[in-house]
């Protein structure tokens, strides 16, 4: 189950001095051995994820003729475009920190990019028997030696390129339009992810009991009828048993984090059933991301911070925004000499390009990086713009303000959602927003003047305004606040779509109407008073 290095390095042509013993090996294996069995054996406690009870009958596994290898589709061919800019330094970063990852960004940022890229340079390809495929390791090793890591860090490429097994879950397609299809879809993403590694059914290093639960989770055909409980657990069970086989501990990626609360919010939960199971799932995968013996490195990614508030769960995940340290910035976004190297890669004339960069620099501008002057661009609304798309459709506004589209009334959130598009506002931002915190701020959609609870709900409408990219932090205070400010023009425009709609007006007038009949009276009547005096 050990990698052929001599093969990869006499295909790439590099050099590597390694040690390799049997003794070594014998103890990795050994290790290795006493991990997953006394696994088993820890005490349960009322959130561990329950051991299967059921026997599947293995004969349901779908056949298993094609290769099984990372789905690298999506990043190799934005490697061949001219937009693409090579942020693969990004890896060694990735190696560097010892945090376990939440990283938060506005839409279009690269952050999904990213995560492909890292699923494509660590997955061990293999057959559909688990077995490596050293040509296929040969030939990811030419790839990325074009690119910078390889070339700038030839060392890390030769310890981890395709070196660890990937578990890699995306929730984008997570659907909670009702309680039910939120579970289907939630299982069905579960589901995909188990079959990505369908080589484990015919895995020589699993049990029969191993196959038994590796087959209850890559299809409900058996038990159609499993609970949230159930799925949640999915990921842990799947690094364990990857662990089996590999003899390697799992690298944990997760797309749109995010998603699950944001799909249960947009749903009809009359019972309210949908906000526990989330917390249970934020709870269990920060659990697993953190805690796991068979889990080295995880990185989470979505636009806003959710997670669980239940106990040890921030202790958990280290979340982080891209805009908050110029490490991580870098290798996010474009900076303003990366925009230009896209405008001279596509050609065009001298004064075109000029145009071409006033109208990024004027309309899109940037989103600061920490305290400093520093800026970065959004990928997707620059790259759209230089592709000639519609300027309307580069910004776009998220579902989740939908929701919340009552609050931006005039008389309660609406007056001052303008005063911080206009002059900025200051803002001291929460460090987890959990689903409780989603639902009970649309509770407040129904509320009135007079019970309306404005300062919480104002600050954490504020601050998913600007996890979505409709503010920029322009300072940082001592105490942990921010102060916020629109980034530009495009940003602008888009902000007041979506803050401002005929019953803001409409309030805003009648508003106006009255401060100006209340300065007539005021005014009338010290008139009155004059005119006394003066007799």
């Amino acid at each position: 189950m050990f990698l052929n290095l001599h093969s990869v390095l006499r295909a790439t042509n590099l050099k590597l001095i390694y040690f390799s013993s049997r003794k070594m090996l014998q103890f990795q294996f050994y290790i290795g051995f006493i991990l997953h069995k006394f696994a088993f054996l820890l005490p349960a406690d009322e959130h561990s994820c329950p051991l299967p009870t059921s026997n599947p009958e293995l004969t349901s596994l779908r056949p298993l003729a094609k290769i099984y290898q990372d789905e690298s589709e999506l990043f190799r061919g934005l490697v061949g475009r001219r937009t693409f800019v090579d942020k693969t330094a990004f890896i060694k970063h990735f190696l560097d920190i010892r945090e376990q990852l939440v990283l938060v960004a506005p839409p279009n940022f690269g952050k999904s990019t990213n995560l492909h890229m890292l699923k494509h340079f660590f997955q061990i390809p293999v057959d559909s028997r688990g077995a490596n495929l050293t040509s296929v390791m040969a030939e990811k090793a030419a790839f990325f030696g074009n690119l910078s890591i390889c070339k700038n860090h030839p060392s890390i490429c030769l310890s981890h390129l395709s070196s660890a097994p990937v578990v890699f879950l995306d929730l984008e397609s997570v659907n909670g339009s009702t309680p039910t299809e939120f579970h289907e879809t939630f299982r069905s993403e579960v589901e995909r992810m188990f079959r990505a590694h369908g080589y484990l059914s015919k895995s020589e290093s699993l049990s029969a009991f191993n196959k038994e639960e590796f087959a209850a989770y890559e299809s409900h055909s058996q038990r159609p009828h499993r609970t949230i409980g159930f799925y949640k657990c999915g990921v842990d069970v799947l690094t364990r048993l990857l662990f089996t086989h590999h003899r390697r501990k799992c690298i944990l990626l997760v797309d749109n984090f995010d998603r699950l609360a944001v799909a249960a919010m947009l749903g009809k939960d009359e019972e309210n059933l949908l906000p526990v199971e989330v917390d249970d799932i934020y709870f269990s995968l920060g659990k697993t991301a953190k805690h796991s013996e068979f889990v080295s490195r995880t990185l989470l990614t979505g636009v806003f911070r959710m997670g669980s508030h239940r106990q040890w769960h921030d202790a958990n995940l280290f979340y982080h925004s891209i805009f908050a340290d110029p490490q991580i910035s870098q290798h996010y976004g474009l900076t303003l000499a990366e925009v230009e190297t896209l405008i001279g890669r596509l050609g065009r004339s001298k004064e075109h390009s000029n145009v071409d960069l006033h109208g990024i620099k004027h309309y899109f501008d940037g989103y600061r990086i920490s305290d400093k002057q520093i800026k970065i661009f959004n990928t997707g609304t620059v790259v759209g713009y230089l592709e000639g798309a519609d300027e309307d459709d580069l910004i776009p506004s998220l579902p989740l303000f939908s929701i919340y589209k009552p609050l931006f009334r005039f008389e309660l959130l609406g007056e001052h959602l303008q005063e911080a598009g206009e002059h900025g506002t200051n803002l001291a931002p929460q460090w987890v927003i959990s689903i409780t915190d989603l639902f009970q701020l649309r509770e407040a959609v129904n509320a009135n003047v007079t019970n309306f609870n404005g300062t919480h709900d104002k600050d954490l409408l504020v601050q998913l305004l600007q996890e979505a990219g409709y503010f920029t932090i322009t300072a940082r205070h001592p105490n942990g606040s921010v102060h916020l400010e629109i980034p530009c023009l495009a940003v602008k425009e888009a902000y007041e779509d979506l803050v401002y709609h005929d019953e803001f007006f409409v309030i805003e007038e009648e508003k106006l109407e009255r401060e100006l009949e209340a300065d007539a009276t005021k005014n009338n009547t010290h008139g009155h008073k004059g005119k006394k005096k003066g007799l």
